[in-house]
């Protein structure tokens, strides 16, 4: 057995002669999903390749059993979600069709992955939603107020931020 390193993306977009691993049946699927929603066609846009690969990530990691935690994988995986927010953000997709977008890459990973199923709660994103996407806001608003190469952030709202919307001042 020779580990050659190329893992399943690189063969497929070898195979399937393409020049990046999101023009592959892998990733156009769910592509073609984001496609459909924003009405905006893809030409090989940063968010839209973020969105498909952050929604597969979380599919494989929710249907094995992972939630979404404040420790390990499970931090991650909020890590994740709020770099894909963003990017939803950006193309104006709304967080309610999270669900959706994870449901049609399911739909699409069933022949190959039969073990992946739905383990997840879809009222969970609108809720993440709410507390990110100010979160966010507010961090915007901060990075306007910088005075001779200096923040000024309010400590409280600073710690408001990290504790309570889970946007660590490093994001």
């Amino acid at each position: 057995n020779i580990d050659t390193g190329a893992g399943l993306e690189r063969w497929c977009m070898i195979f399937q002669n393409v020049d990046s691993n999101f023009e592959t049946d892998l990733f156009m699927p769910i592509i073609k999903n984001i496609e459909e929603l924003t009405k905006i066609s893809y030409n090989g846009q940063m968010e839209f390749k973020v969105i498909a690969d952050h929604i597969r990530t979380l599919t494989f990691a929710l249907s094995d059993g992972a939630s979404f935690e404040n420790y390990g994988r499970g931090y991650v995986l909020r890590r994740l979600l709020r770099r894909m927010t963003r990017h939803l953000n950006k193309l104006q997709i709304n967080l309610d069709l999270l669900s959706e977008l994870i449901d049609l890459n399911i739909e699409n990973l069933k022949e190959m992955y039969p073990e992946v199923k739905r383990q997840y709660k879809s009222e969970e994103f609108p809720y993440f939603a709410d507390f990110y996407i100010p979160s966010e806001n507010m961090l915007i608003d901060y990075s306007k107020h910088w005075t001779h190469g200096r923040k000024k952030f309010d400590p409280d709202n600073e710690e408001h931020q990290a504790e309570g919307a889970g946007s660590p001042a490093s994001v």
